[in-house]
């Protein structure tokens, strides 16, 4: 940068003046930057207020958006693969990425960058390994459960319980007597 003024060609004796903007112009710029800041700051934190994850036995769904929410839901049933990414900044804040994959996951489709194709990203997670098991667990019983199953609650495979049989006696009475 340099320290001198610009020069002119000026003959001996004519007038020649040099000089800088006012002191007051550089804190005049200095208040825009910072209004700017306080903006972006303001954005930052609108963007972290806005971005949910729900769990539930069944699904995950991840909300993000100020203007235009975007949400993605996957069910565990399709879940393929689940990993935690975590690179050197994320390190320094302990902070990690979970990406949840389905079946057809693929990349750079769509226009959510948080949520491409089948495939789920959650920013900014401190605990990825817990919710990394808490998914899987969830994966794993989705698999185990078969067509009509309700989770927990649903009775084992092949246990007929005395309503089961008491409905059988009466149809089977019914057709005796038809």
């Amino acid at each position: 940068m340099p320290g001198d003024p610009p020069t002119l060609p000026v003959e001996e004796g004519e007038f020649i003046l040099s000089f800088h903007p006012s002191r007051r112009y550089m804190r005049y710029l200095k208040l825009y930057f910072w209004i700017g800041l306080a903006a972006v700051d303001v954005a930052i934190h609108l963007r972290y207020d806005t971005m949910w994850y729900v769990m539930t036995d069944r699904s995950l769904r991840c909300r993000r958006g100020i203007w235009v929410i975007l949400e993605h839901t996957i069910t565990f049933e399709n879940v393929q693969n689940v990993y935690v990414q975590r690179g050197p900044v994320q390190q320094l804040f302990g902070i990690s990425t979970i990406v949840v994959e389905t079946a057809g996951a693929a990349e750079d489709e769509g226009e959510n960058q948080f949520a491409v194709g089948n495939k789920a990203i959650m920013e900014g997670i401190d605990n990825p390994e817990e919710i990394r098991r808490l998914i899987m667990e969830r994966v794993q019983r989705s698999k185990l459960a078969g067509l009509g199953d309700e989770g927990p609650s649903a009775p084992a495979s092949g246990a007929w319980n005395a309503e089961h049989l008491s409905v059988l006696r009466q149809i089977l009475e019914e057709a005796r007597s038809a």
